[in-house]
């Protein structure tokens, strides 16, 4: 082949090739975008493979290649709750021995039902705990067929370790020795370092009309004197309660307020192993299942405390027994008031971090049926 032939093919070839070239630099603005999301797709796609076989390789590591359920033993072995959809399906292969409440007063003894219910470790069923004051017992419940001032062995008929099913349920009569008692504060360490701590919320001037007036007359009919600010010193409100996390400044420090209410949600979230909000009582006990599995039982929807006022006289035929001064209304002339004043860190707790979460478990549990629709 000679240099001139050679010449010719190499002029043939670079003229096929021009239009390409000339086609491809006129559209540059195009492919130039579609190259680039095309190279980091690609890197993507292999960075991802990679953090999935990390994560195969650790869960592998940690169960030994088997895949098994997990036993749900503390609060700390649920630190983050999952966000996706569930429906209730009766989980009764979860295993869960014990329960720990730490019970806000008035914020819902119907919950020792639930947790009773649910425990195995409890052979007998439907009540919250033995002595109970108030909560008074049914004939038509009691093993005797007579109504009795409170739950206690005679009306039940249970022996003394069903008290606290086995020590598995913090319901016993009294505190210590016994143990600690059913109204037994976060601040302390025999309380605050059990394991699967659960706990109830209340809207704060429900509660704090509650908690008053079930306390004025107690202390009124036994005592003869009521002091409030004693008495919430006592038995504070549910986010101290639960958390030991409290700031009645909370309106003139912005700061304070956010630490306060993200440090009390972390320790919720993180240290207890269920949760639920007693003005939301139904739709509690239908996530409490969802998350926890257990059947349902129909008494589980009931207020066990429906006989409390039985043992009490009328609030004001008592109250005109009385001084002006020892009146409800001379001890605080207004609940909605004193609320707002004494408890703005409870009422910003409870309508910034309870409530949206709350919502959030119940719509992913199936139970957003069971919550009133929102405020627009």
């Amino acid at each position: 082949m000679t240099i001139r032939t050679i010449r010719r093919q190499n002029q043939s070839e670079s003229t096929d090739i021009l239009p390409l070239a000339l086609w491809l630099y006129r559209f540059r603005r195009l492919f130039l975008p579609i190259t680039l999301i095309t190279l980091l797709a690609a890197i993507a796609n292999v960075r991802l493979l990679r953090i999935l076989g990390d994560q195969n390789e650790t869960n592998n590591s940690s169960s030994g290649g088997n895949k098994t359920t997990s036993v749900m033993t503390t609060a700390t072995d649920v630190p983050t709750k999952v966000a996706t959809a569930a429906k209730i399906s009766n989980k009764t292969e979860m295993k869960i021995d014990s329960f720990f409440y730490v019970h806000t007063p008035k914020t819902g003894t119907s919950l020792y039902t639930v947790l009773r219910n649910r425990l195995e470790s409890c052979s007998v069923k439907d009540f919250t705990c033995v002595g109970v004051w108030g909560g008074g017992f049914l004939g038509s419940m009691s093993k005797d067929g007579k109504d009795h001032y409170s739950y206690s062995r005679q009306s039940l008929g249970i022996g003394d370790m069903e008290v606290t099913c086995g020590n598995t349920l913090n319901c016993p009569p009294s505190g210590p020795p016994s143990g600690p008692s059913f109204h037994c504060q976060y601040s302390r360490p025999e309380c605050r370092e059990q394991r699967n701590k659960v706990t109830m919320f209340r809207h704060p001037q429900k509660w704090f009309r509650s908690l008053f007036e079930w306390l004025w007359v107690y202390e009124m009919t036994l005592k003869g004197r009521f002091d409030i600010e004693e008495q919430l010193q006592i038995h504070p409100p549910p986010m101290k309660f639960t958390t030991g996390k409290s700031d009645s400044s909370i309106k003139t420090n912005e700061t304070t307020k956010m630490t306060i209410l993200d440090e009390a949600f972390d320790i919720l979230q993180s240290e207890y192993l269920w949760w639920g909000v007693t003005d939301y009582w139904h739709a509690s006990v239908c996530i409490f299942h969802c998350e926890l599995g257990g059947e349902a039982r129909p008494n589980e929807t009931e207020n066990s405390r429906t006989s409390t006022s039985s043992w009490m006289k009328n609030f004001t035929e008592f109250e005109a027994t009385l001084p002006r001064e020892k009146h409800r209304s001379a001890l605080v002339p207004n609940y909605t008031a004193h609320v707002e004043e004494h408890f703005p860190d409870e009422i910003m707790f409870y309508h910034q971090k309870i409530m949206p979460e709350f919502r959030r478990r119940a719509l992913a549990c199936g139970c957003g049926n069971l919550l009133p629709p929102r405020q627009r």
